[in-house]
């Protein structure tokens, strides 16, 4: 089996197209999505709008809880965010068609999948919870809870802003990493029919300058 993952699009339409149009040219069906939607790019009706017609699965970030329920946060909450982050949130939540809202609102914070047998966990931060989060640097016993909690073979995790990959016995932990890369829109690819199972991480171009001239006018 072959599948892709990406997070962290954050309303970065122009990235996701790419992603998608570079896993539709491998030929790749199963594609999952480890949250943050939208958050600090201008473009969030058209993330959640190609999500939902492609029907992509999908967990909620915490970028999205925040943006679905930013006018209900608390102040204390709100002042505890970086001035940016704060100001993308606020944009997404004005801009944001209520449908959508609602739709980012509702996401489960975890989802479980079997396919060919191989029992696979999606999840945001990681199996423990949203606000947990697993990077390439997390220590070997941390990973070695992780799966135990998760009970699957195939972990796929959003929440770090660089990718990574780990193999903890009999299972594997894939991170693609932020969306919007340095050097272009990340995903991975996953081969279960190699052993052990193998993960390549790619960055695809697309038209950053769009994305700076549209962030600017929006005041992003």
């Amino acid at each position: 089996m072959y599948l892709a993952i990406f997070c962290a699009v954050r309303g970065n339409f122009p990235a996701l197209q790419a992603i998608l149009e570079a896993v539709d040219e491998r030929g790749i069906e199963t594609v999952f999505n480890a949250g943050n939607c939208v958050g600090r790019y201008p473009w969030p009706n058209e993330v959640v709008g190609i999500l939902r017609e492609r029907n992509i699965p999908t967990v909620q970030g915490t970028e999205d809880r925040a943006a679905a329920r930013f006018l209900r946060s608390s102040e204390r909450m709100m002042r505890k965010l970086p001035e940016d982050v704060r100001r993308g949130l606020e944009w997404t939540h004005a801009h944001t068609a209520s449908v959508n809202l609602e739709w980012l609102g509702t996401l489960p914070r975890e989802r479980r999948f079997t396919l060919e047998e191989i029992d696979i966990l999606l999840c945001h931060g990681a199996p423990t919870g949203t606000k947990e989060r697993l990077t390439a640097e997390t220590a070997p016993e941390v990973f070695e809870r992780q799966r135990e909690v998760a009970n699957a073979r195939l972990i796929l995790c959003g929440g770090s802003e660089t990718p990574f990959a780990r193999h903890v016995q009999d299972t594997l932990f894939v991170c693609p990493g932020a969306a919007d890369g340095a050097d272009g829109a990340r995903f991975a690819l996953v081969d279960t029919e190699s052993e052990p199972w193998t993960v390549a991480f790619h960055e695809v171009p697309y038209d950053a300058g769009l994305v700076r001239q549209r962030m600017d006018e929006a005041g992003l």
